[in-house]
């Protein structure tokens, strides 16, 4: 009895937490708990209901709250519940607040638990060490991940909207502030740069041709780049492996977003994971 006193406490907490996040993300919804692993929600005459189980069971192996937590945003992130607003937009009145941003791969997993449509489910392209391309349009509260639907809607292709959001953020990256260390010089050849700005989209900076080749002129034609969660890039010369590997490896444990814990190189031809 004890021990399922201890899984319904687990569960109702669970819920408690979910109702406090779903609350943060969609502030203009009436939400409430509707049982436990059971959310209501109410938008006019518009109706919610959110069921955890699922994403409970998912969030069974996890023992540090953050990564519960980051779970279950991505859980609810992917909720169609922003969806049906994008059904009456053309593309032409959110071009310029579509963006990239980089996902791990596990995210479709965590998607396909709140949506059951494979059309609704996020577009996306497979790229490097886990992690995947996604779309998403940039709005004051939130993201909204662009669904396989809007795409077939808009008559665009993935790689068609991909190039629109590379530029789109190439737009907002200029001026951006960077944290430079030991800028190589005839003296010495080590040097790292930071991507830090908190907007969201500094890992997925790493995507942008002119951004990398921007870094290259600091750091030499090839170079290598951490990006353990999504608001954080380091790039930085071969030299410094050693020591930012384990840094990297943490961070990705660690902070929200987590991405990848494995080092990428670039190199004039693109990106891959490092093999050093």
């Amino acid at each position: 009895m004890g021990e399922t006193s201890k899984w319904d406490a687990r569960a109702e907490a669970f819920t408690d937490r979910a109702l406090e996040l779903i609350r943060d993300l969609w502030p203009g919804i009436r939400w409430r708990r509707a049982g436990t692993l059971q959310l209501a929600g109410q938008r006019g005459e518009e109706p919610f209901n959110v069921g955890l189980l699922n994403v409970y069971q998912a969030a069974a192996g996890q023992t540090d709250p953050d990564d519960v937590d980051a779970l279950l945003i991505d859980f609810l992130r992917a909720l169609p519940i922003d969806g049906p607003a994008l059904d009456a937009v053309d593309l032409e009145t959110v071009r310029s607040h579509i963006f990239p941003m980089l996902k791990p791969a596990a995210f479709l997993q965590t998607a396909g638990i709140a949506i059951a449509e494979p059309d609704k489910q996020p577009a996306h392209r497979p790229w490097e060490a886990g992690l995947i391309v996604t779309l998403v349009l940039d709005t004051p509260n939130t993201v909204i991940y662009l669904r396989q639907s809007d795409l077939a809607r808009w008559g665009v292709e993935f790689e068609e909207l991909l190039a629109l959001a590379c530029d789109n953020l190439e737009s907002v990256s200029e001026g951006l502030p960077l944290k430079m260390g030991r800028p190589p010089d005839e003296g010495t050849a080590s040097a790292f740069i930071v991507m830090d700005s908190g907007d969201g989209y500094d890992a997925a900076r790493l995507l942008l041709a002119r951004q990398r080749d921007f870094l290259a002129e600091y750091l030499g034609p090839e170079y290598l780049v951490g990006i353990p969660n999504r608001d954080f890039l380091v790039a930085f010369t071969f030299d410094l492996a050693e020591q930012f590997a384990p840094i990297i490896r943490q961070d990705a444990r660690q902070h929200q977003h987590p991405l990848t814990g494995q080092i990428l190189l670039v190199t004039p031809d693109g990106v891959e994971v490092w093999q050093g």
